[in-house]
């Protein structure tokens, strides 16, 4: 399965898709559903645009993370890209060396996917399991489902799965607004 879905991203450059992303479990009051576009483009590049029920933005270049809120007219600046979204990027890419962190089995699966579990090598204070779902007739991911050590779940749904268009550099950095306060992130 591992092989089936590195031969099916070995020649794609960039994915775009649709998202619904939802989020339950303790921290959650009630479900939160998001909605917007995904943008990828190797190496490292990604830009997640929330549209529902908020606007905000996730974008990264492959070295430095800009959270922009809208709302808040805000962008929080992360310098130094953490193991986790580094490695979220490698499940949404193909699963570079995968298990080299995890221990991968084949979950239940659906009548569209595959689906591979994933449990990490050494414990982890946000990642519990992560399921990956892999489209049956496309080979590329189509969603993922990663729950917390306390149960919290965030399911990611990818749809209108696009791959190997140019995408402009310049969509993947934070170039500044005018009335946008930057605040450096951890």
């Amino acid at each position: 399965m591992l092989a089936r879905l590195a031969e099916a991203y070995k020649d794609v450059p960039s994915i775009e898709a649709t998202f619904v992303q939802t989020s339950s479990g303790m921290s959650y009051m009630e479900p939160l559903v998001q909605k917007g576009t995904l943008a990828i483009e190797r190496p490292g590049k990604m830009r997640w645009d929330f549209t529902e029920p908020t606007k905000q933005q996730y974008i990264s270049d492959g070295q430095t993370l800009w959270v922009v809120s809208e709302q808040d007219k805000t962008c929080t600046i992360y310098r130094k890209l953490d193991g986790v979204l580094a490695t979220y990027f490698d499940f949404l890419t193909g699963m570079a060396d995968v298990r080299k962190h995890f221990d991968v089995s084949l979950g239940e699966p659906t009548d569209k996917a595959d689906v591979l579990v994933l449990k990490p090598l050494t414990p982890d204070s946000t990642l519990g399991t992560m399921q990956v779902r892999v489209d049956k007739a496309s080979g590329l991911v189509s969603g993922v489902v990663s729950v917390t050590p306390f149960g919290d779940q965030t399911e990611v749904l990818l749809t209108d799965i696009e791959t190997g268009r140019d995408l402009p550099d310049e969509g993947f950095v934070w170039s500044g607004r005018e009335g946008f306060r930057e605040v450096e992130g951890g």
